[in-house]
């Protein structure tokens, strides 16, 4: 199958570094192609692709991206992001457990707070920007939250110690 050619508009073709990362992009360089262009320097023509496919990645760009796409958006699954840079959910879910796991903890944290707080659920979900059932799933593991922080206390850590470890406030812990 042949494809045609076909003129498109120069501000069409977008280097766009969250979806096509490389490494070593010279900048300066690529200003310079695109001032000529605008000055009306011509060039032999140049094969884009449509939507260039992300399975051109390295496994280094892929994790890269990945985990930019993650913290961009944390409500992004893994199938999502994996869809994006031609990956397999699994592989995604290992690129991005450590950032997954700290928002995880940084929510628990928060609606744990609420909760000592009196804070109703639905008040909790409304600042949180969660569903009501985020919130309630997230209550029902907060009993085991702070066995980590009890555990360093019963090894014989302050509670300075604990509360820096564990990024908690003093009177948290």
């Amino acid at each position: 199958m042949t494809q045609q050619a076909r003129q498109i508009p120069i501000t069409a073709i977008i280097l766009d570094e969250d979806i096509y990362p490389r490494k070593g992009v010279d900048h300066r360089r690529v200003g310079i192609f695109a001032e000529n262009i605008r000055d009306g320097f011509k060039f032999e023509p140049i094969e884009v692709e449509h939507a260039p496919g992300p399975r051109q990645l390295t496994e280094e760009e892929a994790r890269d991206t990945a985990r930019r796409a993650y913290e961009k958006n944390s409500g992004r699954t893994s199938v999502e992001i994996g869809k994006a840079i031609g990956r397999a959910r699994r592989t995604v879910d290992n690129y991005i457990a450590d950032l997954r796991a700290v928002s995880q903890m940084g929510m628990d944290i928060k609606i744990f707070c609420m909760n000592r707080l009196g804070i109703p659920q639905d008040r909790m979900a409304k600042r949180l920007g969660q569903a009501r059932e985020v919130i309630r799933d997230h209550l029902a593991k907060m009993a085991a939250l702070p066995n980590p922080p009890n555990r360093d206390l019963s090894r014989g850590f302050t509670v300075a110690q604990v509360a820096q470890k564990h990024g908690w406030t003093d009177p948290m812990v």
